[in-house]
């Protein structure tokens, strides 16, 4: 990342900031042909790291409502809408309620759509109180600026270093390795395979193994 791209992501995040309050930001990626971004991508965000750890290593966006109802939207979704998707689905309120005493209750989700398929989200939250209708205009314009300047960001998620095994082990999923083939092929058990796959999905912040791989190569950690 060029310090000239963060301060540039900084600044219009400044401007922000400065017209609407909020605590917790997150900007979020998907498919972009054009910009490589991959599915699941996060760009930029303050979220506590270990807040963010816990969520990825626990898969809990399988069971955020707030992500449950950002892929299927086309307008920003708002606390209303989340509440109703946990309502409807008892299973996901657990997390509506945690993820809400961690980072607050009040939420604003923008999704981005291009040509027609989800592109990625900005998500802005505060404790209270809940987001008017005029900050959530301001904040669906501002939105895909935003998510422009966070492309030229890294990915916000871990960056522990992977290990010669781990990178072997994607670099093996990237050709349609099963675990079962890579350990034949590295002398190593099936589940040692399987180990060092999960070690390398979490350590690259992943939400499955296509999307480490795909992390890895974009990082050029594998070729």
């Amino acid at each position: 990342m060029s310090s000239e791209a963060a301060q540039r992501f900084q600044r219009l995040l400044d401007r922000v900031a400065a017209s609407i309050r909020f605590e917790i930001y997150a900007v979020g990626g998907a498919p972009v042909a054009w910009r490589s971004i991959r599915k699941g991508t996060l760009l930029a965000t303050n979220v506590p790291d270990d807040f963010r750890t816990r969520y990825i290593e626990n898969r809990e966006y399988e069971r955020d409502p707030l992500i449950v109802v950002l892929r299927a939207a086309s307008r920003p979704v708002r606390t209303a809408d989340i509440r109703a998707a946990a309502e409807a689905e008892p299973a996901l309120m657990p997390n509506f309620v945690a993820i809400g005493e961690a980072l607050g209750t009040a939420v604003v989700a923008v999704p981005l759509r291009f040509r027609g398929r989800l592109g990625g989200g900005v998500i802005f939250r505060r404790r209270e109180p809940e987001f008017t209708d005029a900050e959530v205009e301001y904040l669906e314009l501002v939105a895909p600026a935003l998510h422009l300047a966070a492309l030229d960001l890294p990915a916000a998620a871990p960056t522990n270093d992977l290990t010669a095994r781990e990178r072997e082990c994607l670099a093996w999923t990237s050709v349609g390795k099963t675990a079962w083939e890579i350990g034949s092929i590295l002398g190593i058990s099936e589940h040692t395979a399987v180990a060092h796959l999960n070690a390398a999905v979490r350590k690259l912040g992943a939400a499955s193994r296509a999307h480490a791989v795909a992390e890895a190569l974009r990082r050029g950690l594998i070729e």
